[in-house]
């Protein structure tokens, strides 16, 4: 919007054309980010709702592999629980 001003002040017409062309698609785009959608079909509650059924099935899952004896898989959904908490404490901040 700054350089459309400049260029209305110098007269510089094709800048302005640009800009009038630019700035609306960009406002679109910005008003797009600000909509708690995710994909365009999920909602943030249900994306919390998702990442929490994620969370159960990781630490049931991580119990199994510790009964099992499977450390590199203990490991590997250890951090996929630290990740998907990360998202949800994220998400809810957002929220």
């Amino acid at each position: 919007m700054r350089l459309k001003q400049r260029a209305i002040e110098r007269g510089n017409q094709f800048v302005v054309q640009q800009q009038d062309h630019i700035i609306p698609i960009l406002e679109v785009r910005i008003k797009s980010l600000e909509i708690p959608e995710m994909d365009g079909s999920l909602c943030l509650d249900d994306v919390l709702a998702q990442l929490c059924s994620d969370l159960t099935e990781a630490e049931s899952g991580l119990e199994e592999a510790r009964v099992a004896g499977l450390v590199l898989a203990s490991r590997h959904l250890e951090r996929a629980i630290t990740e998907i908490k990360a998202r949800i404490v994220a998400l809810e901040g957002s929220a």
